[in-house]
């Protein structure tokens, strides 16, 4: 089997810059970059594991049967909760987790989990399948020799998998469109229509392992030329800021969901600049965006200009307002 790992060892390369890119950019504490930040891990582990696999089916003799296994497990692993991640991202893009009721929250998991668990177990009952007993039921199996075979029909479950969360996912990018800019939202679409593409050509031309390498540079385009973290973000404080601000009113607006807003205001703004200058009170203003961050680590924090802080608190009490 003349499998090449070209694509795999560029697509490593590429995925770690785009970590590091992630890490160097100042993010906004939401819960899509923190789904986003995941689909780059799973990236990755997605092709290590594949490049190891590849390794093991070259030379099926560097290790025991049974490693050997668990390589192939991990890999089908990371390759089902990678379509999964991409259906959550896509879900919270659009601010569907942080503005849906609760009944609608409890059927949206049934959709979402209910199909990544039935995958998982069938990768991983496939080593109860061993081909020494003629049995090839499983999604992979290994022959006499220790090498990686593609299964019987359970191996085309995770190409099933990607097109339904694919369209789980486009249902709801169509559906709560209007939360995103158009240009985003067609963007976000080619994105995924491009890493499922690469997963099938990999499906139709086996040998040549493009899919990982699909990935990794449709979401270096992606976090290049869609994910502007910046613009929402305050300089002098780091903190989400009067556009960030807005949005976040719009959403809670739409979905009639029930926020306390608490506010922070610096007295006499102009004294404290004209008495220390913009730089100095620039420090102060950071100081306090540390302290705020400190205290109240899980709230949302905004700094909308001209000294002023908002914290933004979800299903609060009265205890939380008072502290």
């Amino acid at each position: 089997m003349g499998l090449t790992i070209h694509y795999d060892i560029a697509a490593l390369c590429v995925i770690a810059i785009i970590i590091l890119l992630f890490f160097r950019r100042k993010n906004i504490p939401a819960l899509q970059n923190r789904i986003f930040f995941s689909l780059l891990i799973d990236s990755f582990f997605m092709v290590f594991f594949e490049v190891i696999s590849v390794v093991y089916i070259k030379y099926p003799d560097a290790a025991s049967r049974d490693v050997i296994w668990v390589v192939n497990c991990l890999y089908f692993t990371a390759t089902y909760l990678f379509v999964f991640i991409a259906c959550c991202y896509c879900i919270a893009v659009v601010g569907f987790f942080e503005n849906a009721r609760r009944y609608q929250k409890i059927r949206l998991r049934f959709f979402l989990y209910i199909p990544i668990v039935i995958g998982l177990v069938f990768a991983w009952i496939s080593p109860l399948y061993d081909c020494t007993n003629g049995n090839f039921l499983g999604v992979f199996y290994l022959d006499n020799q220790n090498v990686y075979q593609r299964g019987s029909f359970l191996f085309y479950h995770s190409y099933i998998l990607s097109v339904y969360y694919a369209i789980l996912a486009v249902f709801f990018l169509s559906k709560y469109k209007k939360s995103l800019k158009t240009k985003n939202l067609n963007r976000i679409i080619i994105y995924f229509a491009l890493c499922f593409s690469g997963a099938f050509v990999q499906l139709f031309m086996p040998n040549v392992l493009i899919q990982g390498f699909v990935i990794s540079m449709a979401t270096l385009v992606f976090e290049i030329a869609i994910r502007h973290p910046e613009d929402v973000i305050d300089i002098n404080t780091g903190l989400l800021n009067n556009l960030a601000f807005i949005n976040m009113n719009s959403r809670i607006v739409k979905a009639q969901n029930q926020y306390t807003c608490v506010g922070v205001v610096l007295d006499d703004v102009f004294f404290l600049t004209n008495t220390f200058g913009i730089a100095q009170f620039n420090k102060i203003l950071a100081l306090v965006s540390e302290k705020l961050l400190k205290e109240f680590p899980s709230y949302y924090l905004y700094y909308i200009g001209q000294g002023r802080f908002v914290l933004l608190i979800k299903k609060s009490t009265k205890l939380d307002v008072e502290k």
